[in-house]
């Protein structure tokens, strides 16, 4: 993968426009992810900031 050094590289990128085959919505990302890795988190998740270090983690 080549990295994004400069404003140049930046700039080449944004040229190619994005991704066409990008998920519809937050369950065709989700059902996506899924096929990949069926045992991967779906979702991980924290209701409050004073939370953040036990995430709720959906799979």
């Amino acid at each position: 993968m080549k990295r994004t050094a400069n404003r140049h590289d930046v700039l080449a990128l944004e040229a190619q426009g994005l991704p066409v085959d990008l998920p519809a919505n937050t369950y065709e990302m989700i059902r996506r992810g899924a096929a990949i890795d069926p045992s991967a988190p779906a979702l991980s998740f924290f209701l409050t900031a004073a939370g953040y270090r036990e995430a709720e983690c959906w799979t």
